[in-house]
């Protein structure tokens, strides 16, 4: 997915607010070393702010994944779901860092330029265990240029042995509303952990606070965007939709 469409500006701070958020609120729900690969990522993004040029991949890669624990069948109500079952999450991102002509200082902001995808990944059997079976895969994505379907949307990855999904029927493309790799995480979590993640998840604790904070102030942007979308259509408000481009400073907060 490389392309010029692709172009939305997010302020570091709040980018990383939200890591730090996460990893306080989501901790109980994380598979070991994930902690790390989140520090480790928030490292990455403060250098890309200290780059020149770009645009710089923010990552985390397949071999080194955020995951979270083994849902006993958690990710029905009650746990009454038949599967043992965990989360693999792996995004790139590529980022540009955003400054004045002639400052060296670390950019305040980065913009998303090019490749955004997040894979969610769900896999029978234990983290850290051997005897694994991938058995969904979805990407969330922010499109580019030549992707056909929603700005912000949502595809179902086949496996190459599979009658369903093959990966040649490039859809369905369904909309989503989910704006960065950690939102897409939490969405993950509270799949596969139905009762407990709302629980947790609503408590009136920092990590809770600092979390909303940053992830309400994006949905009521972007659904509010949406809305004016539909409402200043002609024709089909789906197509509208479909095709509306969202400006580049639709996230910032600063």
């Amino acid at each position: 997915m490389d392309g010029p469409r692709v172009s939305l500006l997010f302020d570091v701070i709040d980018l990383r607010q939200e890591i730090h958020a996460f990893r306080e609120l989501a901790r109980t729900f994380l598979a070991p070393g994930s902690d790390a690969v989140l520090r480790q990522a928030e490292q990455d993004l403060v250098g890309i702010t200290r780059g020149v040029g770009g645009p710089f991949a923010w990552q985390l890669h397949p071999h080194n994944p955020m995951l979270t624990k083994l849902s006993y069948g958690s990710y029905m109500p009650g746990d009454e779901g038949s599967l043992c079952v965990h989360a693999k999450v792996t995004f790139i991102w590529h980022l540009e860092p955003v400054r004045p002509r002639g400052d060296s200082r670390p950019a305040r902001q980065v913009r998303l330029s090019g490749l955004a995808s997040t894979v969610v990944r769900i896999i029978e059997g234990d983290p850290g265990g051997d005897e694994l079976v991938e058995l969904a895969v979805w990407r969330m994505e922010v499109a580019d240029d030549a992707a056909p379907g929603a700005y912000f949307h949502v595809q179902v990855l086949g496996r190459d042995q599979d009658e369903m999904f093959p990966k040649a029927l490039d859809i369905p493309r369904l909309p989503g509303v989910l704006a960065s790799p950690l939102s897409c995480m939490e969405f993950a979590i509270s799949e596969l952990f139905q009762d407990d993640w709302a629980r947790h998840a609503v408590r009136e604790t920092g990590p809770g606070r600092r979390w909303r904070s940053v992830q309400a102030f994006r949905h009521d942007k972007q659904l509010r965007w949406h809305a004016e979308q539909v409402a200043a259509s002609s024709g089909s408000p789906w197509v509208a939709w479909k095709r509306a481009i969202p400006p580049e400073h639709l996230f910032l907060t600063r």
